[in-house]
């Protein structure tokens, strides 16, 4: 039997409550394409402003999110190459629906445009530069670490 002394068990117990509170995701939320027809057209109905950076919206993301995302696509519209970049919320696994247009959710709501490309990328920190955005839909945060670091050290 592995006996756990109460030490560790009480780092433990810290390191998991320190994990599942985290402050709201503040993320730009925002949407824009390199096409007048397109943005009049498919964008308006969403009244997002455009991800300029005079333009795009600090928001402040529902707990249940845990990152921001950022989508580039290549659209055909109208018979158009078209450009579209969103900027949202978004959670890790997938439970919600994001707060703006992932890859997938272009590509569900399209109408009558084709996605040709498209590039989702993530962050989990506020209010992401451009060089904080990772690709890719697995992350390790700092508190799953040092839980694992903690479970390996009471064992």
């Amino acid at each position: 039997k592995a006996v756990v002394s109460t030490q560790s068990t009480g780092l433990l117990v810290i390191a998991l409550v320190l994990g599942a509170v985290e402050a709201n995701r503040n993320c730009w939320k925002c949407i824009q394409s390199d096409s007048t027809e397109f943005s009049k057209e498919a964008l308006k109905q969403y009244n997002l402003p455009t991800c300029t950076n005079e333009d795009a919206a600090e928001f402040e993301c529902p707990n249940y999110y845990d990152r921001c995302f950022s989508s580039n696509a290549t659209v055909t519209y109208n018979g158009k190459k078209v450009l579209v970049t969103s900027r949202g919320c978004t959670d890790k696994l997938n439970h919600y629906n994001p707060m703006g247009w992932t890859c997938s959710w272009l590509k569900s709501t399209l109408g009558k445009g084709t996605l040709n490309s498209c590039e989702d990328k993530y962050c989990e920190m506020d209010l992401c530069e451009t060089d904080e955005w990772f690709s890719g839909a697995s992350t390790f945060t700092v508190s799953t670490l040092l839980v694992t670091l903690i479970a390996a050290l009471a064992f």
